[in-house]
């Protein structure tokens, strides 16, 4: 059910959350030890750090939720081929998601084309 190209996708997410959260937190630490460093002197040394470690900090948040999203794109894959779940109330028992984070998740894994050939029936919550 889960096409080759799904297979890169979530591979490829992986790959990008875990070289966002390493980019981030090298360029906040970066920084922060720079100001660190220079006992933090003059108006332009905040400016500076905020400029540099809001970003860093952002990359580490986007990053960890990549690899997130990515984990739960394959357990859904594995509970759906293998167990044969088809309801995303069962998705999200199985998996302890909220309904809707999970309904969310399999929209976005049809859109991708991870799940290949499928579809949601909001009447009965049903892939």
């Amino acid at each position: 059910m889960q096409s080759s190209k799904g297979k890169s996708i979530t591979t490829v997410m992986t790959i990008l959350g875990v070289v966002a959260v390493m980019a981030g937190g090298a360029i906040a630490g970066l920084f922060l030890s720079a100001v660190i460093l220079h006992d933090g002197e003059g108006p332009g040394s905040v400016v500076l750090t905020l400029m540099f470690t809001l970003p860093g900090f952002w990359l580490i948040w986007f990053g960890i939720q990549a690899v997130r999203r990515a984990r739960r794109f394959r357990r859904y894959h594995g509970l759906i081929t293998h167990m044969g779940i088809s309801s995303i109330e069962g998705l999200a028992e199985k998996t302890g998601i909220n309904f809707e984070i999970v309904r969310k998740d399999l929209l976005a894994m049809i859109n991708k084309k991870i799940i290949a050939l499928a579809e949601i029936n909001f009447f009965d919550s049903e892939i």
